[in-house]
């Protein structure tokens, strides 16, 4: 016991230090905004006033990209909160969860020790790409936070099943099918990694029959939204698609991975993560990185390019593929010191 407490100590002023670190960093960027924020609380404003899922009252069009982060929006300021201020709290608290996220997947999918997923953390929360784009108004730390809790969960219902286990997964893949438009395709390459990660054919279709209930509800969960878009809006896909579906793949909508403003470092990290991603898969460790990876590439390059710089198309590479350097931290650190928790 003598021993023990000073390593709980260390570690919670550890994490204590990267929580100072991610407010410290996301105090530059809280009282910023960006235009579609409005355009989201147009949308909440209304409903909260009886008028419907509408940005003019009388014309139903839908012209946000999150049914979750309006829905949440509207909690709020049904309750009687500020529509920006309740914007950034959600923002923050969001952010937060990313963060606790990242801990647990570095810990029950990546099997590194817990200062190595504390470092994790610790990058994301330098991660400028990340941070403002969180703090920016919009969906996007709901939309990834749940991007990753629903990969720790998948993982946890494949490898040892439980009905909590279940049930969490279901309200949490739900929560992500309608996070963002392209939540599905995400959702499914999760799903994919989780189930081929042991490359058994057995083990493969155990955890099939495992993730069949929850994915049943996740896939409810969407299909009644997809029910209520169509009887309210008179659409089956999102209005985003007509706007943004592009007209083929074009490898020029990822050059913000290698150009404009990427540093060298910036470009090994990343190109390096790719590397480690096909190493993590082929140990059969976790295919997650490599699935959001390859999701992430193909959705940004298939879709139409416009004024809105794709970094935020990108941010789940950003967000996973230096995971991969986390688990060679964690392999040296064992060789050095054998036995390390």
């Amino acid at each position: 016991m003598v021993n023990r407490l000073p390593r709980r100590a260390v570690f919670g002023a550890a994490v204590g230090a990267v929580a100072l670190l991610a407010a410290a960093h996301a105090l530059y960027y809280f009282p910023r905004a960006i235009d579609d924020m409005y355009i989201f609380l147009r949308y909440a404003e209304n409903l909260v006033r009886g008028e419907g899922l509408v940005y003019n009252p009388g014309e139903r069009v839908e012209g946000f990209s999150s049914p979750l982060w309006v829905a949440l929006l509207a909690a709020g300021m049904g309750a009687g909160a500020e529509g920006v201020a309740w914007s950034k709290v959600l923002a923050l608290g969001s952010f937060g969860a990313l963060l606790a996220g990242l801990y647990r997947f570095g810990r029950e999918r990546l099997e590194v020790s817990r200062p190595v997923a504390l470092a994790g953390c610790c990058f994301a929360a330098l991660n400028s790409y990340l941070v403002s784009w969180s703090l920016w108004g919009l969906e996007t730390p709901a939309y990834l936070a749940l991007m990753v809790w629903t990969a720790v969960l998948f993982g946890r219902v494949a490898g040892a099943p439980s009905r909590g286990g279940a049930i969490a997964l279901a309200a949490v893949g739900g929560a992500f099918s309608l996070s963002r438009p392209e939540a599905p395709l995400f959702l499914a390459a999760i799903g994919a990694a989780a189930v081929v990660e042991p490359l058994r054919p057995r083990e493969m279709l155990d955890r099939l029959r495992r993730l069949a209930p929850p994915t049943a509800g996740i896939a409810a969960v969407f299909a009644a939204y997809l029910a209520f878009r169509r009887l309210y809006y008179g659409l089956w896909l999102p209005n985003t698609y007509h706007a943004k579906h592009g007209s083929g793949f074009a490898w020029s909508h990822l050059e913000p991975l290698w150009a404009q403003g990427a540093s060298w470092p910036e470009s090994a990290l990343l190109w390096g993560g790719a590397a480690l991603a096909i190493a993590l898969a082929a140990v059969r460790r976790t295919a997650v990185p490599l699935a959001v990876a390859a999701a992430s590439v193909w959705f940004t390059g298939s879709v139409t390019l416009d004024w809105m710089p794709n970094i935020r198309h990108l941010l789940p590479i950003y967000l996973f593929l230096p995971l991969g350097w986390l688990w060679v931290a964690d392999r040296a650190a064992r060789v050095r010191r054998p036995g390390a928790i």
